[in-house]
C-alpha cells in the first residue's frame, strides 16, 4: 500500500540511515527480521540483510521511536518488525562517492550502497542516487524493489 510520509517534518534537521528523505510517495512494508537489519540497509526476500547477489526486497526504514542498546547500536532484532521501503526516497550509507542520477547497487559484503558495479555487487540496480557525495557518507537513494536478478 502507498503511503505518503506522515512521521517525518517536511524540513529534516539532519539525515540518518534509513529516514525517508521527504514527504513524497514512498511504499512500505513491513517484514518479520530474519536477523538484526540496521535502519538504511538493504533487505532481501528472505528478510535478512542483502548479502548475495539476490533481488532486493528494499531498504529498512528508521523508525524515530526506536532506542538505542548500551553499546549505542540501532538496529532491529530478528524477529521484529521491520518497515521496508520498497519504492521511494530514502537515507542510505554509501561507501564512495556517488553522483546524483546514477544507478544504485549494494555491496554484499558490507550491505552499504555504491554507484560502481562489479565483483561483490548486485548485478542489477536497486534505484539510482538523487543527490552526490564526495565520499563515504549518507546520500538519497530512490529505491525500486527488483523482482528479480537482472531487472529492477
Amino acid at each position: 500500500m502507498a503511503t505518503f510520509n506522515l512521521r517525518y517534518d517536511l524540513e529534516q534537521p539532519v539525515a540518518l540511515a534509513g529516514l525517508v528523505a521527504d514527504s513524497r510517495l514512498t511504499h512500505t512494508s513491513t517484514v518479520k527480521a530474519g536477523e538484526a537489519i540496521a535502519p538504511g540497509q538493504p533487505v532481501g526476500w528472505d528478510n535478512d540483510v542483502l548479502d548475495s547477489d539476490a533481488p532486493m526486497r528494499g531498504v529498512a526504514r528508521l523508525e524515530t521511536s526506536m532506542e538505542q542498546t548500551d553499546a549505542g547500536v540501532v538496529a532491529y532484532a530478528a524477529g521484529d518488525a521491520v518497515p521496508v521501503v520498497s519504492f521511494g526516497p530514502v537515507w542510505v550509507n554509501v561507501g564512495a562517492a556517488v553522483t546524483a542520477g546514477a544507478d544504485a547497487y549494494v555491496t554484499t559484503a558490507t550491505g552499504v550502497f555504491t554507484a560502481t558495479a562489479g565483483a561483490g555487487t548486485t548485478t542489477a540496480p536497486v534505484g539510482y542516487f538523487e543527490t552526490s557525495t564526495t565520499g563515504a557518507g549518507l546520500a538519497v537513494l530512490f529505491v525500486q524493489r527488483q523482482t528479480a536478478v537482472g531487472g529492477a
